[in-house]
């Protein structure tokens, strides 16, 4: 049988963190709720316990000198910047510890708003609020460079532990672009600012457990020619990651938006795109384990466009196209290394690309030319995106999760004789689920539902000079919609056991050709083409994608794959289209599923219903040893098609039922190879053991008992 084994890496690695251990502090007390006391307290190191209810406004960053722990329990503590300083700076081979205070409102020219670390970090039960981290803003000619805002709670380029902790409307910022002049180039150059991890930016070694991160973001500022990426809004992490049993709610990462036109010593530029938005709640670059998390309601946002300040008047700048609309990748999650995401559940996230830019034609009466518009941004992977690295999927649920592209940019009227414009293209969508553009993913166990992905549209052609004879702009053709649930656009993904149930493409139309001007009238324009339809379930451009014990399951008269699909066997697809290949496989068949909702384990998930044919039809020599839930596989003579295996009852438990001979028929559900004792008893109190026995191959043990034999209650024990 083929094995399925956890990655063991981050564990060991947490473990070794935790159990490096923490010096043994001295102690001190803080009853006055005053910058002068708390740093006086601190000053010689050791624990101290803050023992009042009250705010500490901070007037400048605290610099940590030695290992402290600063402790709040039973109090309601605040320590706040006031939106105007950073809170805390950690060095290199320092300890600090905090546990139960409130940080809000730090406020840092670069990175950490709450707390800049490179040294060892402990947070145990707070709340980070309302905290930032805003980039320089760029000097013009002769500089400063602009920088980017990386961590609006904190930034940790060192080791960081987080527990029972929540993150509120966090956010970090790039500096605001402009050109700086580089002598070297003889030329205007601009700088790139993302804003990258609204709540926390990590370089070093990050340990989260049981955390909410709420309203966080991360917003690359206005943008130079350069596009600036939003990238993290709750976590930016380039270092190690651990997070378990945490909550990301309404985060969002919005990259920023592109400049007006600038005279520069070349003459004009243009309008130009805005910075892609990464990463609504993680940005990933480095390892990272996500167990037992919830991420929902988050978003990945494109900046828009530069916008033209006074297109077509008497003074303004010359003509020029739209700018291309901005991507969006990874509403939920953004990954280009190595992560590992174990149930959880990713729901109601998305990515949203920006429209393209709108054309700029000259003023009256000047030269012109035909100017088109921009093309929308594309969305991928309104759950998780992943450019390069590795990605593994266990016990996870993906549901109603959207990716929006970007529709096309309007094309402007023309003058003196010139042809009309074409309108812009609309921006794909891809992965309402998970897309992957390079390297691995290996999904096991895992279950998608309505998943959507939403194409951008193209825009209309736009007319010539009414008084010339001048032929019409064409319409921008519309966006196309690859993979409902997943889309394998580069790069390698093996899908073994995943259950895909209502996901959606919806490709977009494509603009109207302008009509052609003059006597007799210049040909129209061409209507731009619609969108493909690339799959309601998953799509395969230029990579390789491979299904094995899976069921795809799209409404009536969709389909649920594109592209050439390697079929390793035991798959079930609903559709007619025939693309399942293998002789196991089977095409046109109704899974019989139940609705999505909890049926044990940590994770929703879709029911076999009995009569399935999903059941028992799996590969018997590859499998998972347990389904989505946790139970057992396989129940019965073969493991279950898709992410759940069929119980009639949870297993440890007993049903019992009168057979036609008078005898009490009572059945215990367990697993293979357990040992388990019967007890009885005609009170609930005292109970008598009446048979052991051992779980066969089956996961179900059966007893026939007399029903006078006296005894009404049973119970089962397992050593």
């Amino acid at each position: 049988m083929r094995r399925f084994l956890p990655l063991l890496v981050f564990s060991l690695l947490v473990v070794s963190l935790i159990c490096a251990g923490l010096p043994s502090f001295g102690a001190g007390v803080v009853t006055n709720a005053s910058q002068a006391d708390l740093q006086a307290a601190m000053a010689s190191g050791g624990t101290v316990d803050l023992e009042f209810n009250g705010v500490i406004w901070l007037t400048n960053a605290i610099t940590v000198a030695t290992n402290i722990v600063c402790d709040a329990s039973g109090y309601n503590v605040t320590i706040s910047g006031s939106n105007a300083v950073q809170l805390f700076i950690v060095p290199q081979s320092v300890t600090f510890v905090l546990s139960n205070l409130v940080l809000a409102d730090g406020l840092a020219s670069g990175s950490g708003g709450a707390i800049s670390n490179t040294g060892t970090v402990q947070v145990i039960g707070c709340l980070f609020t309302n905290n930032g981290a805003r980039g320089q803003q760029g000097g013009g000619q002769y500089g400063p460079v602009e920088t980017p805002g990386q961590g609006g709670a904190i930034f940790n380029a060192g080791i960081l532990l987080v527990s029972n902790a929540s993150f509120v409307t966090n956010w970090a910022e790039g500096g605001q672009g402009t050109f700086v002049y580089d002598w070297a180039e003889g030329a205007w150059m601009p700088v790139q600012n993302p804003g990258q991890g609204g709540a926390i930016f990590n370089a070093g070694a990050l340990v989260v457990t049981n955390a909410s991160f709420l309203n966080n973001w991360a917003g690359g500022a206005l943008a130079g020619l350069a596009q600036n990426p939003g990238q993290g809004g709750a976590i930016f992490n380039a270092g190690i990651l651990l997070v378990t049993n945490a909550s990301f709610l309404t985060n969002w990462a919005e990259g920023g938006n592109g400049s007006e036109p600038f005279a520069g010593p070349g003459g004009f530029t243009y309008s130009w795109s805005g910075g892609s938005g990464n990463g609504g709640a993680i940005y990933n670059t480095n390892y990272a384990l996500i167990d037992s998390c919830l991420f929902d309601a988050i978003s990945a946002i494109g900046g828009t466009f530069g916008r033209y300040p006074d297109c077509g008047g008497v003074v303004g700048p010359p003509p020029g196209p739209g700018a291309a609309g901005a991507d969006a990748s990874g509403g939920a999650i953004y990954n280009s290394s190595t992560i590992q995401i174990i149930g959880s559940i990713i729901s109601s996230n998305n990515c949203t690309a920006s429209a393209g830019g709108d054309s700029c034609a000259q003023a009256a009466d000047a030269p012109g030319s035909d100017q088109p518009g921009g093309s929308g941004g594309d969305a991928s992977g309104a759950g998780l995106f992943s450019v390069s690295g590795s990605v593994s999927l266990r016990g996870t649920t993906f549901f109603s999760n959207v990716a929006f592209g970007g529709n096309g940019g309007a094309a402007s009227a023309n003058w003196e004789s010139f042809a009309g414009a074409n309108g812009g293209g609309g921006g794909q969508a891809a992965g309402g689920g998970v897309s992957i553009g390079g390297g691995m993913l290996n999904i096991v166990n895992c279950t998608f539902v309505s998943n959507t992905i939403l194409a951008g549209m193209g825009a209309d052609g736009a007319g010539g000079d009414d008084d010339n004879d001048c032929p019409g702009g064409n319409g921008g053709n519309g966006g196309n919609g690859a993979g409902g649930a997943i889309c394998v656009w580069g790069g390698s993904a093996f899908l073994t056991n995943a259950t895909f149930v209502g996901n959606v493409s919806t490709p977009s139309g494509g603009g109207q050709g302008a009509l052609g001007s003059g006597q007799p009238p210049e040909p129209n324009g061409t209507n731009g083409l619609p969108g493909l339809d690339e799959g309601d379930t998953v799509a395969r451009g230029p990579g390789f994608l491979t299904l094995l014990n899976s069921i795809l399951s799209c409404a009536p008269g969709k389909t649920n794959a594109f592209g050439p699909i390697t079929d390793a066997g035991y798959n079930l697809n609903s559709d007619a289209s025939g693309f399942l290949t293998n002789s196991t496989s089977l095409n046109g068949v109704d899974p019989k599923l139940g609705t999505l909702g909890n049926y044990g384990g940590p994770t929703p998930t879709l029911p076999l219903l009995p009569g399935s044919i999903a059941i028992d039809h799996a590969d018997p020599a590859s499998f998972p040893p347990t389904d989505q839930r946790g139970y057992p596989r396989p129940f019965g003579s073969a493991p279950d098609i898709g992410s759940f295996e069929y119980w009639p009852y949870p297993p440890n438990s007993l049903s019992a039922s009168i057979v036609t001979n008078g005898m009490f028929d009572l059945v215990f559900w367990g697993t293979n190879g357990q040992r388990f004792t019967t007890l009885a008893s005609d009170n609930l109190s005292d109970w008598s053991p009446i048979s052991t026995n051992t779980i066969a191959s089956s996961n179900w043990f059966e007893m026939f008992l007399p029903m006078n034999d006296g005894w009404a209650f049973y119970q089962t024990i397992s050593p």
